[in-house]
């Protein structure tokens, strides 16, 4: 909430970075971008520099809908070339913006595109989070393991408009909505709870009251929250000096120098090609 409310003591960016791309290097979370798919360069990054530090760390980056735009392509291909411990969840809920999968890709389904990056997909019900948490702990032991990435795609429903400024109505039936909002995944999942018996319909009532009152305590607390001052409105935003070059790790392969080194030529060839 401190987040959402922009307020000076918004531990992610001191109210200056949009609520969505919330961040915690305490929890190693961190922030998306704006423009799409830019999580994805920058992740490929991330992801080499665990490998170069022998870390047992696994990058997880989230993204929307298929790997169809540049940025999204090449991450993929980086990262099937080096094998660096990452697990890409696409979140495809049918649509972007007002285009549907479907008139978009000559294919079925997301996961299929990982097989021409060399590493394995998976299509799944992105409503259950008990295959979700089955799914991802696979991908993340494949990662540690040394085996590669994993692409996992979840399928979810888009009950709302992409944003505010989108008019679903105008390429969406409500008949389909309707339909739609009646497999609600918190309903399901708590039907699942109740009928396998892990949990009683009191404990879900006390729950949801717990989780009420946690919210609306939040929400107190960031309202009462003291705003950012309006000299401090560049601190944090400008580097007050730049940092200095750094000499390569000395225990790099050469091996894998080599490789980023003929990655980085043919991208250049190509995009010279393009723009010539």
């Amino acid at each position: 909430m401190l987040s959402v409310l922009a307020k000076a003591s918004d531990p992610a960016s001191g109210g200056k970075q949009t609520p969505g791309h919330f961040s915690d290097s305490r929890h190693n979370i961190t922030s998306g971008g704006s423009p799409v798919a830019t999580q994805m360069v920058r992740g490929a990054g991330v992801a080499y520099a665990l490998k170069m530090d022998g870390t047992d760390k696994v990058l997880l980056t989230s993204m929307a809908r298929a790997p169809g735009r540049g940025r999204r392509a090449r991450s993929l291909q980086l990262r099937g070339h080096l094998q660096a411990a990452r697990v890409f969840v696409c979140e495809n809920n049918g649509f972007a913006i007002s285009t549907p999968f479907r008139k978009e890709y000559p294919i079925e389904y997301v996961a299929q595109r990982a097989a021409g990056y060399g590493f394995p997909g998976v299509t799944v019900d992105g409503r259950d989070p008990v295959t979700c948490y089955v799914v991802s702990k696979e991908a993340v032991s494949r990662a540690r393991a040394g085996e590669g990435p994993t692409l996992i795609e979840c399928l979810v429903d888009r009950l709302g408009a992409h944003s505010s400024e989108d008019d679903q109505r105008r390429y969406r039936a409500q008949e389909e909505i309707d339909t739609l909002a009646q497999n609600d995944c918190l309903e399901r999942f708590k039907k699942r709870l109740l009928e396998e018996g892990v949990m009683t319909a009191k404990q879900v009532s006390e729950e949801e009251e717990a989780v009420k009152a946690e919210v609306t305590k939040a929400t107190k607390e960031g309202m009462d929250a003291d705003d950012p001052k309006p000299e401090d409105a560049l601190t944090n935003v400008y580097a007050i000096e730049a940092p200095k070059a750094i000499e390569p790790a000395a225990d790099v392969e050469t091996e894998e120098m080599n490789m980023v080194a003929a990655l980085r030529s043919a991208l250049t060839e190509r995009w010279s090609g393009m723009t010539a």
